[in-house]
């Protein structure tokens, strides 16, 4: 899936003009849009009493940057993709283009036949209270997803920076393990990875598998194929390698992330021999021109 967008307003056209000022365009840019799409606009559902444009906009529009440095913050309200409801763990990932304004969404998983498809509404990172926050807040509804559905859990040893009475799930603690191994692994990057063992990786990325996280996968699988680089394990570096950039691309597109495209790619055509020779440092050189 791949659409075009209905619409696309600058943020500050929502926050500071006038519903007196800002109705009357916003019913105008209406009138320009084929039927179909019209009507599919006007299809779409509003959170507040008075369903009008602004409100469909508020409700089901996907934050948008015009450029790869992001620039001035706009939004964007594509009708087929607002029908797709949410999931903490979804079976979508998506991303949109500033050079052809689509939204491209990929599935990141098998899905059977008559499996509802889903993305996520808020960052899949985030602890169950969190999400649920959220989701209330902005979207009033309670998720009910697998995720969110866990039955709470004590985990004494393996302790997280929450709140000692919060009702934390298994997929919270991994969220938190997680974490702590990412952060340790990327606290001297990039100078240096500190990746010292192929338990390391298998204990990452495993958790993110368990969870469920192929929506956001995509730095993790760049991680991997740099730590099985520096421990000189040319199959595994070329595995994640692949799925790197196959994720980046799905997550970010082309246009964004393209210093970790070139850097897998060129992983891909430098991987380290048994002497040392090749992997990242050979990959940087390449990507710097050099011989």
């Amino acid at each position: 899936m791949s659409p075009t967008p209905a619409m696309i307003l600058h943020q500050d056209f929502l926050d500071n003009v006038s519903d007196k000022e800002g109705d009357p365009l916003l019913e105008r840019a209406l009138t320009e849009l084929p039927l179909p799409l019209r009507e599919a606009f006007l299809a779409q559902m509003s959170l507040a009493q008075d369903h009008n444009i602004k409100s469909i906009i508020m409700t089901n529009s996907f934050k948008f940057a015009l450029s790869d440095e992001g620039g001035d913050p706009h939004v964007a309200n594509y009708p087929e993709v607002s029908r797709i409801n949410h999931d903490c763990r979804p079976n979508l990932t998506y991303h949109t283009s500033f050079k052809t304004l689509r939204h491209i969404t990929h599935a990141v998983r098998d899905i059977p036949a008559g499996t509802e498809l889903s993305i996520t509404y808020v960052s899949s990172f985030k602890v169950r209270s969190v999400r649920q926050g959220r989701l209330h807040r902005n979207f009033h509804f309670a998720c009910t997803c697998a995720s969110c559905s866990q039955p709470t859990i004590a985990n004494p040893e393996s302790p997280s920076p929450y709140d000692a009475g919060e009702d934390l799930t298994a997929s919270d603690h991994r969220l938190w393990h997680m974490h702590t191994l990412e952060s340790y692994a990327l606290s001297s990057f990039p100078e240096a990875i500190n990746i010292t063992h192929p338990s390391q990786l298998y204990d990452l990325l495993s958790n993110y598998e368990e969870d469920n996280l192929e929506c956001c996968i995509a730095d993790v699988y760049t991680l991997a194929a740099l730590g099985y680089d520096k421990l000189r394990m040319p199959q595994e570096t070329r595995r994640y390698a692949r799925k790197a950039v196959e994720h980046l691309l799905w997550e970010h597109g082309e246009e964004r992330r393209e210093y970790s495209l070139k850097l897998m790619r060129g992983l891909l055509g430098s991987v380290r021999d048994d002497s040392g020779v090749g992997g990242i440092e050979g990959a940087l050189k390449k990507d710097r021109g050099g011989a």
